[in-house]
């Protein structure tokens, strides 16, 4: 699964679960939604995030929280999460 190209990016279907799971592409919520639902199946507690132009997901606590790009398909780095901090 991926994030959906710019020139695609405010199409419907990258909203809608079902072509989401057939195309493997969608926007950040869609594919986090996914990937919480993948998560919980698995044991694994994720929170979605709002960010400025963004949605993450949380896992953790403390010391050993990180964030989750479901649309880069990635963890976020200290510096990234600082960066996405600082817009709030």
């Amino acid at each position: 699964f991926q994030g959906c190209s710019e020139a695609n990016y405010y199409r419907a279907e990258n909203s809608l679960l079902h072509v989401v799971l057939e195309k493997k592409r969608g926007i950040p919520i869609s594919l986090a939604l996914l990937y919480k639902e993948v998560g919980s199946a698995a044991g694994l507690l994720l929170r979605g995030i709002n960010f400025p132009g963004h949605f993450l997901l949380v896992f953790g606590d403390g010391s050993t929280a990180g964030l989750v790009d479901a649309f880069t398909n990635r963890l976020l780095s200290e510096t990234e999460a600082e960066a996405h901090f600082s817009k709030l």
